[in-house]
């Protein structure tokens, strides 16, 4: 795999994701997205199984799949919003330069509402149509807005902590077979020593 190192602690710290690697990061978290129910560990385990299918497992932690999510969906949510008066000429990716906002917009922007649009009726009597998202925004903003990030803020403390025990567990694994190979190494030199007094 591209961009892995030998030595196991620092895998992770050096993989480099590949175009391939975020292509199918985004089709296969989209294509497991039951998985991500928002109970409680859901998101670990959704993240696992979506590695076991890149066929990262070990190489990334769930974590960093995690992060690399949210990256992709703060970018893509930045770039179909851009703010007012925001050029590009300093070359700023754009929804029409971004290469994954094709496959992010697929995957997040073109779900479907589950609420119908909400009419209202003015003193002349037509009706106005409300976006959902603009009603999604709104409500996401107000009410929830600090539930979702508290939320969003103990995942991420979450697979942080899950992060660092698996660190400490290739850690420890590392020293035992450190161990196990000094030993092996004596025995070895302690039969060849007796071997060479028998000759």
């Amino acid at each position: 795999m591209a961009g892995v190192a030998e030595n196991g602690s620092e895998r992770e710290m050096t993989y480099k994701w590949t175009d391939e690697d975020v292509r199918r990061l985004i089709l296969q978290r989209t294509e497991k997205n039951s998985l991500f129910s928002g109970k409680r560990f859901a998101s670990a385990s959704g993240w696992e199984a979506v590695l076991r299918e890149m066929g990262l497992t070990g190489v990334v932690s769930p974590a960093r799949a995690a992060k690399k999510w949210e990256n992709l969906k703060k970018t893509y949510k930045e770039l179909r919003r851009p703010p007012t008066g925001s050029g590009t000429e300093t070359g700023e990716a754009t929804a029409a330069t971004w290469k994954w906002y094709s496959l992010m917009d697929e995957a997040i922007g073109s779900r479907p509402s589950v609420q119908p649009p909400c009419l209202i009726a003015s003193s002349r009597g037509s009706q106005v149509s409300v976006p959902q998202e603009q009603e999604d925004e709104e409500q996401d903003e107000g009410r929830t807005g600090r539930r979702k990030r508290a939320r969003r803020d103990s995942l991420v403390e979450l697979l942080k902590q899950a992060e660092k025990r698996e660190e400490e567990r290739e850690r420890k694994e590392e020293e035992r077979a450190k161990r196990e190979e000094e030993r092996d190494n004596k025995l070895i030199s302690l039969l060849e020593l007796i071997a060479s007094k028998f000759q």
